[in-house]
C-alpha cells in the first residue's frame, strides 16, 4: 500500500478528484495504475486528507 500525502494545503483539493475518478479511468486505461483504497481525513496532527493506492 501506498500513501499520497499531499504536500500542501491546496493539493489537498486534488484528493478528493482523485479519489473519484482514478477507479473510473483505471478502466479505460492500457496500463494498470493504483486506485485508492482508504481515504483518510484531517486529525492526528495532519491538517490534509491523504489516500492509500
Amino acid at each position: 500500500m501506498l500513501l499520497r500525502l499531499p504536500s500542501a494545503q491546496e493539493y489537498a483539493l486534488a484528493v478528493e478528484k482523485e479519489h473519484r475518478w482514478l477507479p473510473v479511468l483505471a478502466q479505460h486505461l492500457p496500463r494498470p495504475i493504483p486506485v485508492p483504497l482508504v481515504k483518510g481525513g484531517t486529525g492526528c496532527g495532519l491538517s490534509v486528507l491523504l489516500v492509500g493506492l
